[in-house]
């Protein structure tokens, strides 16, 4: 009644699915074409990428921005308390290849969401130590206590390395 399709039949209709697949999340800036995930994917080297995530004010990114080789002090839920605040990400290459990527990230009891990180500077070809990804939060403490905001969980989703 039915007639045998041949395994090459198959195979070829299964690789069409695929790579249709691939190259619609392609098209649709979801993720990098195949072959350049393949070639520059290396999500170990996610341990040379420094990154600092804070919850800060308007005012204090811009004191930030103005002062970039300063240290970032994370204020405390009271300081922040009914403020509009930023989620800032700084990330820093620590060796020499040139890399950039989907970082995702995750408050407490929130879903996670994603950045792509183009060009993270290295220490040997820029003076600026770190690349700043602010994030509008709204206001999003509404605790007074003395302790700093809840600490936010960063991942790789892609990551990808120029040698």
């Amino acid at each position: 009644m039915f007639k045998k399709i041949p395994w090459k039949t198959i195979l070829l209709t299964l690789f069409v699915w695929t790579a249709f697949w691939d190259i619609k999340d392609t098209i649709n800036d979801k993720k990098a074409l195949f072959i350049f995930r393949w070639i520059f994917s290396d999500k170990n080297y996610a341990k040379n990428i420094e990154i600092q995530s804070y919850i800060l004010t308007d005012e204090q990114i811009s004191y930030m921005l103005a002062h970039p080789n300063e240290n970032v002090r994370q204020p405390t839920k009271k300081e922040l308390f009914l403020k509009p605040v930023s989620l800032v990400l700084r990330v820093r290459n620590l060796n020499g290849g040139a890399a950039e990527g989907q970082l995702s990230w995750s408050m407490p009891e929130k879903r996670w969401n994603s950045v792509y990180v183009n060009n993270i500077p290295t220490n040997r070809n820029t003076k600026q130590q770190f690349s700043d990804i602010i994030i509008s939060l709204g206001t999003l403490i509404t605790d007074r206590e003395e302790i700093p905001p809840d600490p936010v969980s960063i991942r790789w989703d892609e990551l990808y390395v120029y040698r």
